[in-house]
């Protein structure tokens, strides 16, 4: 744990506090410890403060109550730091404080820096222990003026994702990951996600966040590159969320000083220190080789993004007019291209929606319907949220992957398809709660007539449909990804 100490809050410096630091920069003891011993005289201070306060690549901060300042001076995707403390403030971990407060609030106010770096002199202990206990860590021996002195960087980046997306894969994985990110953000955390394929990630995470890695995807040699990344970057948790990442890879991942967090719907036997199952349904018992591993399960956890938080749920009308039809990024069970047509025509007085997934093999078959119902069917492509489109939508019609929480999250009726195995467990257990109508068997001949019939018993009852908006809000609160970083000691502190 962090050792306990004094808590600083920061401000950017402004002209009015040129004098103050002056003052701790020209005190005897911070010259001592400086790569320049030089007196500065208050005539050539000035003119540079003012400069300094300009510049874009430089922001000071002011250590409030007169702690002291640091500086920080960008040069690419890096930062320099310099700190002084003033005399009367020094001892009893106020120096650690005035650095933790401040390198939190720089990465806050200037993102796409990687790393900062500190260099300290080598004789300095006093100096290298607050660093130390702010978070950085030696990591190269140089020379600065002829003085031995220590490179010293702060954890950049606290959580790396390793994380896949794709067809047949869908968005799922990178979706919950992306609410953890959010979260992290919230809390002035640094993330970056790791991926064999950046492409897949590109519809959501920004390009500048992505790490490409390269070797074979979820083989040992990869797992042994995730770790030499951590390591350069002082990363405190790596997230795995894929089907990709078996026992042997968590083994060998776990082997860094990062800890590991594992999101996962089914369990076995796992290398991990923390398990994360974001479900409404109860896990398989899970078992982790490491000493002191968490479980932390349960519909409190579920991940959903900023979008899903905090969602006015609008009244559930008596009547249905217009539906949302959604089946995950990939769609490999097209459910899309089997259901379209028969519910335009079952339901000919309604309007529909249907979401166009980024690795959706049907597209060009989905316009062509689309243009044979001109005013009745919307396509929906390239949406960075579908918050917008379920509120406006009476009923939908969804895959029960991911999607399915966020319906939940809107307070929208829905008929879920259960078109994968791992699917089983959520939809029953939204199922028992109230939270939705489901059909399974979707290889069956008679699944799109079934389909059909359990919408147009959904829409016939009104009563239904607004029990069933209040249960899923009930087990859907929006607020899990808060509540697994906290959960990994990454919350605002």
């Amino acid at each position: 744990m962090r050792d306990a100490g004094p808590v600083v809050r920061v401000r950017r410096a402004t002209l009015q506090d040129a004098d103050d630091v002056l003052a701790w920069r020209n005190d005897e003891d911070a010259r001592r410890a400086s790569f320049s011993s030089a007196v500065i005289e208050r005539s050539t201070h000035l003119p540079w403060f003012a400069r300094k306060l300009e510049d874009p690549a430089c922001v000071i901060y002011i250590g409030v109550g007169g702690v002291g300042f640091v500086r920080f001076e960008r040069e690419g995707d890096y930062a320099e730091i310099s700190v002084a403390v003033a005399p009367e403030r020094r001892g009893g971990g106020m120096g650690t404080a005035l650095l933790r407060a401040a390198c939190a609030q720089y990465r806050h106010d200037v993102p796409g820096v990687d790393s900062l770096v500190a260099l300290v002199r080598e004789d300095n202990l006093a100096s290298r222990r607050a660093f130390e206990r702010a978070g950085f860590a030696v990591d190269a021996h140089t020379f600065v003026g002829g003085a031995p002195a220590l490179r010293m960087t702060h954890r950049v980046v606290d959580v790396l994702f390793r994380v896949e997306a794709g067809p047949g894969i869908g968005l799922g994985h990178v979706s919950r990951c992306a609410s953890l990110a959010a979260a992290l953000d919230g809390a002035g955390r640094q993330w970056r996600c790791l991926t064999a394929d950046a492409t897949a990630l590109a519809e959501v995470v920004p390009a500048d966040h992505i790490i490409a890695l390269n070797t074979a995807p979820f083989s040992v040699a990869e797992a042994g590159e995730v770790c030499r990344r951590a390591a350069s970057l002082h990363t405190a948790c790596v997230v795995v969320d894929s089907y990709g990442a078996d026992f042997a890879y968590l083994t060998e991942l776990s082997q860094g000083p990062h800890r590991t967090a594992v999101i996962q719907d089914e369990w076995g036997l796992v290398a991990a220190d923390v398990l994360i199952h974001p479900s409404v349904s109860p896990p398989e018992v899970p078992v982790s080789v490491k000493p002191a591993w968490r479980l932390v399960s349960g519909a409190e956890y579920i991940l959903l993004r900023p979008d899903y938080w905090h969602v006015e749920v609008p009244a559930i009308r008596d009547t249905v007019g217009h539906v949302l039809l959604t089946f995950g990024g990939a769609d490999p069970a097209r459910l899309g291209v089997r259901l379209l047509v028969p519910l335009a025509e079952a339901f000919p007085a309604w309007t529909f929606a249907l979401v166009v997934g980024p690795y959706q093999a049907d597209a060009a078959a989905f316009r062509e319907i689309a243009a044979r119902y001109p005013d009745r069917i919307t396509l929906v492509e390239g949406v960075a949220t579908l918050r917008d489109e379920m509120l406006r939508a009476d009923l939908a019609v969804t895959a029960a992957g991911q999607t399915l929480y966020e319906l939940a999250a809107c307070g929208r009726p829905a008929v879920a398809i259960e078109a994968a195995q791992n699917q089983h467990a959520q939809v029953e257990a939204l199922a028992r709660a109230g939270a939705l109508a489901h059909v399974d068997a979707v290889t069956s001949a008679d699944f799109v007539m079934r389909v059909v019939a359990a919408v147009r018993a959904l829409a016939a009852d009104p009563v239904r449909r607004r029990t069933m908006s209040a249960a899923a809000r009930r087990m859907v609160d929006g607020q899990g990804a808060t509540r697994v970083i906290h959960a990994l000691g990454l919350g605002r502190t």
